[in-house]
């Protein structure tokens, strides 16, 4: 009689002249799956349903949308918590993804195939204004700073990848607002006072934003800012970014026309090129 072992590290070997441990092929493993740790795939899981969500979620509605009893997602919502995955906002009764989740995001995305692309691209943009530039993503937090070049001007901002912009007077921001569909924008817009943008004030920032090509504005974070922005498009003359620069009132010049606008412009407009033939 003969009985099968599952083997670690050693070829057959004979343990009695009946009984014998024989290798099982890597084929056969790849049949019988890895033991995972399933309270690990829940916590996943549960991340999950936040993300997909155009908006924080309640705890009810996460336990229903899982087929959990509210008590059980609580205690794992309260870990997700405190690892920074999820975050609970309006008052602690709503769930949304936390700043390491954007960390996470901002990581895979620096580990594509173009993020040397835009790299190259703000730093060849700094090196022809010599003032700080920086591409911005969208996220359900609003803009997010994935790359950044420096200058020599003290700005006096704390302004590092993962910085999360101003939802009013940025440039940036208005990139977004005047090209990103109304549904991608709720979750970040949710957050503001009621009243603090209202239809016709976005409206009017669409407009204007589309009609320059871009953005530009004074007292950007603080009143001796001055700052201008342009939309960086991929494939299918989708919206990926805004490649942006900033720099001292009175040292920069954020007219439309201006020397520092139009090398913007021109390195946006390159940046998409490249990009559509890469997305």
């Amino acid at each position: 009689m003969h009985l099968s072992f599952l083997k670690s590290s050693f070829a057959s070997v004979c343990l009695s002249p009946e009984i014998h441990v024989t290798e099982v092929q890597p084929e056969e493993l790849e049949m019988i799956g890895p033991k995972g740790i399933a309270s690990v795939e829940i916590a996943v899981n549960l991340v999950r349903t936040i993300e997909a969500s155009p908006e924080p979620l309640l705890l009810k509605e996460i336990a229903d949308a899982v087929g959990f009893s509210s008590s059980k997602a609580y205690h794992y919502l309260v870990s997700l918590v405190r690892s920074g995955l999820l975050e609970r906002e309006r008052g602690g009764m709503r769930y949304g993804l936390g700043s390491f989740s954007l960390q996470l995001g901002l990581t895979a995305l620096a580990r594509t195939g173009t993020a040397h692309l835009v790299a190259d691209a703000v730093r060849a943009l700094r090196d022809e204004v010599g003032h700080a530039t920086a591409f911005s993503v969208w996220s359900t937090r609003g803009a997010v700073v994935r790359h950044l070049e420096e200058s020599k001007e003290a700005l006096g901002v704390s302004m590092r990848l993962g910085t999360v912009l101003p939802l009013l007077n940025s440039p940036t921001t208005d990139i977004f607002l005047a090209w990103l569909p109304d549904e991608e924008l709720k979750p970040a817009l949710a957050a503001l006072p009621q009243k603090a943008l209202p239809l016709k004030k976005l409206v009017a920032i669409r407009q204007e934003t589309r009609q320059q090509g871009g953005a530009h504005a004074s007292g950007v974070r603080t009143p001796s800012i001055a700052g201008a922005a342009a939309p960086v498009f991929g494939g299918r003359g989708r919206l990926v970014g805004a490649l942006s620069t900033l720099g001292l009132v009175g040292q920069f010049d954020d007219r439309p026309t201006s020397k520092v606008s139009r090398a913007l412009h021109r390195h946006a407009r390159a940046l998409s090129d490249t990009l559509a033939t890469q997305m």
